[in-house]
């Protein structure tokens, strides 16, 4: 049972892989949409700019991570989160492509379904969920060629690691979860945020101040 149930998600959620392309091939687009931020350093969020976090965890190394209009190269294996500068919109994860041989790979087209999509609002840090990827296993070891890939709500976790790694922009800017199953944890924690740091706001006089 279980092992059908995972041949049906598998091929809802994903296609085929496709045939083996020469890296010589891959071009990156979408430079003026997508730019990865220094965690350290202040962002111009001005006009219709928002930032996007990325939360990727995957068990095989990825030579892109696309939508339509800006695409991710060069992830991982294991987890990473970080903030990259997007312009405002409605976008959708469309592909995927994992090593094939020193000069090949394979592309994976994700289906348009709602899971993969997600919008990013001007002046805020925007959560589109975690896209998760792993290896199809049948009774043994795992195939690259054949892979389970999700976009799970990790916000929480990602949160988490985003206090430690980028502690400063979490509090210049609100933070939403931006993808399709309507969670409002993250604006609840936004809001809070801010309520504690208006309280501790040190330009405010002291009531012994203030007398």
């Amino acid at each position: 049972m279980r092992t059908g149930r995972a041949e049906m998600i598998l091929h809802r959620r994903l296609a085929q892989a496709g045939v083996a392309i020469p890296l010589a091939l891959i071009m990156l687009v979408g430079c003026a949409t997508f730019e990865r931020v220094d965690p350290e350093l202040p962002v111009d969020l001005s006009g219709d700019w928002g930032l996007l976090i990325v939360d990727v965890d995957t068990e095989v190394p990825l030579q892109l991570l696309q939508t339509a209009s800006f695409t991710i190269r060069d992830v991982e294996v294991g987890r990473q989160v970080w903030m990259a500068r997007v312009r405002v919109g409605e976008y959708r994860w469309r592909a995927l492509e994992v090593g094939s041989g020193r000069h090949s790979y394979l592309r994976f087209k994700l289906e348009d379904d709602e899971e993969f999509r997600f919008n990013v609002e001007p002046g805020k840090i925007n959560y589109p969920g975690q896209i998760t990827v792993r290896r199809y296993r049948n009774g043994g070891g795992g195939d690259s060629r054949r892979l389970f890939i999700r976009n799970r709500n990790h916000a929480g976790m990602s949160l988490k690691t985003l206090r430690k790694t980028h502690t400063s922009l979490l509090q210049m800017h609100p933070i939403t979860y931006s993808g399709s199953s309507g969670d409002r944890f993250l604006d609840y924690y936004s809001s809070q945020s801010l309520r504690i740091l208006e309280a501790h706001d040190p330009d405010e006089p002291k009531p012994e101040e203030s007398r």
